[in-house]
C-alpha cells in the first residue's frame, strides 16, 4: 500500500510532535529531579556529638539487632522496652532504636544474685 503525499506529511508531522513530546518529558524530568550533588561538608563551627562528648557516638540498634544482641526474640525486646519494661528506647519519628550502652546497663540491672535477689 503506497502512502499518499498527504499521509506522508501527516506521518512526518506526527513523528516530529512525538519527538517534541519526548524531549519535553525529558526536560521536565531533569528539572524536577536535578542530578544529585555530594552533600556539603559540616562546618567546624557546628558542634557534633562526638566532638562535645570527646568519644565516639553510641551506635543505635534496630529492634531486630537488639534482639540478636540480647539473644531473645523481637517480641521479648518490645515487651521489655519502655514504658512497659526496663529497656530505654530512642524514638526517631516512628522508628524505635536501642543504645548498646543502655542494653548493657539493663543487663547489669537484671542480673540475679545467688539466692534469687537482683543485683
Amino acid at each position: 500500500m503506497n502512502a499518499t503525499a498527504r499521509e506522508a506529511k501527516a506521518a512526518s508531522t506526527f513523528v516530529r510532535a512525538l519527538l517534541e513530546l519526548i524531549d519535553a518529558v525529558e526536560e521536565g524530568r531533569t528539572a524536577r529531579h536535578p542530578p544529585s550533588k555530594p552533600p556539603e561538608p559540616v562546618p567546624e563551627s557546628v558542634p557534633r556529638r562526638c566532638r562535645c562528648a570527646g568519644a565516639e557516638p553510641t551506635p543505635l540498634l534496630t529492634p531486630r539487632e537488639a534482639a540478636a544482641y540480647l539473644r531473645v526474640s523481637t517480641g521479648t525486646v518490645f515487651n521489655m522496652s519502655a514504658p512497659r519494661g526496663a529497656l530505654p528506647v530512642v524514638r526517631i519519628g516512628a522508628s524505635v532504636r536501642y543504645s548498646v550502652q543502655d542494653l548493657d546497663a539493663a543487663i547489669d540491672r537484671m542480673k540475679v544474685k545467688a539466692g534469687g535477689s537482683r543485683a
